[in-house]
C-alpha cells in the first residue's frame, strides 16, 4: 500500500523499517494531525498556484483581445507598447505575488481530492480564463470608446487590480477574509493611486496619456470595479451548476 499510493507516509518510531523504506513521507513526531496540516498547506499551495495562474492568463488574454479587437474595430491600437508594459510590470507582478501568498480557504480540506497528475487547466479554470478574460475586453474597448487610449489604459490597469480579489477565493467574495492577506491590501491600493495618479495628472505624458477629467476618472473606476459583480454572478452560475450535477 505504501509503495503504490501517490505519497506513502509512516508515522512514528512504531513503523516497521520495511514500511519506512517504502514510505515518500516519515512523520517523526506520532501525531496524526502533522499529517493533516501537511495536506491541508499543500492544498492551500496548489489552490494559489492555480489562482495566480488562472489569472495572469484571464489579465494576458484579455489585454491581447484589446489590442486585436481594437485594431479590428477602431482601426487602430488602443494602448501603445508601453503602456502594456507598464500594466504587466506593475499590476500583473505585483497581484499574482499576492495570490501566491494568500492563507488557505476554510473549506479547503472539504474539497476532492487532486489527482498526482493535478487539474491546474481543468474544465472549470479554462471556462474561467475566458470569461474573465472576456470581461476585461469588453470594459476596456468600453472606456476606450468613451475616451480614448488614456481612458482604456486607466480602465485596463485597475481592472485587474479589483479582479485580484475575484480570484482570492472561489466563494463569493462576501466569505472571504481581506484582513489575511495585508500585502494584497496595501499593494492594491498603492497601484490604484498610481494608475489614478497617472491619468489625473501630467505625469501620465510619460507614458503618452492626457489627462482626464473628474468624471472620466470616475467612470473609469465604475467600469473596472463592474469586474466583481460580474464575476460574483458567475460564480452563483457555477454553484448553481454543481449543485445540479453533484
Amino acid at each position: 500500500a505504501l509503495a503504490v499510493a501517490d505519497i506513502g507516509c509512516a508515522i512514528g518510531n512504531y513503523g516497521t523499517d520495511v514500511a519506512k523504506g517504502n514510505a515518500d513521507v516519515i512523520i517523526k513526531n506520532k501525531k496524526f494531525m502533522t499529517f493533516v496540516n501537511a495536506v491541508k498547506e499543500s492544498r492551500a499551495l496548489f489552490e494559489n498556484v492555480k489562482k495566480s495562474v488562472t489569472y495572469l492568463l484571464s489579465c494576458n488574454f484579455g489585454e491581447l483581445a484589446v489590442y486585436i479587437l481594437g485594431m479590428i474595430i477602431f482601426g487602430a491600437p488602443p494602448l501603445a507598447a508601453v503602456q502594456l508594459l507598464w500594466i504587466n510590470l506593475l499590476t500583473d507582478s505585483t497581484s499574482v505575488i499576492s495570490l501566491t501568498i494568500e492563507k488557505s480557504e476554510f473549506d479547503v480540506m472539504r474539497q476532492k481530492p487532486i489527482a498526482l497528475t493535478g487539474h491546474l487547466f481543468s474544465t472549470g479554470a479554462t471556462v474561467n480564463i475566458i470569461c474573465d478574460a472576456a470581461v476585461i475586453t469588453v470594459l476596456t474597448l468600453i472606456a476606450y470608446a468613451m475616451g480614448g487610449s488614456t481612458m482604456a489604459f486607466a480602465v485596463l490597469s485597475m481592472v485587474q487590480i479589483f479582479h485580484t480579489f475575484n480570484r482570492k477565493t472561489h466563494q463569493s467574495i462576501f466569505k472571504a477574509d481581506f484582513k489575511s492577506n495585508k500585502f494584497m491590501n496595501y499593494t492594491s491600493i498603492i497601484i490604484l493611486f498610481i494608475s489614478v495618479f497617472l491619468v489625473a495628472t501630467p505625469a501620465g505624458y510619460v507614458f503618452g496619456l492626457e489627462m482626464l477629467n473628474f468624471g472620466n476618472v470616475l467612470i473609469s473606476l465604475l467600469l473596472s470595479f463592474a469586474i466583481i459583480p460580474l464575476c460574483e454572478i458567475k460564480k452563483l452560475i457555477s454553484r448553481q451548476i454543481a449543485k445540479r450535477i453533484f
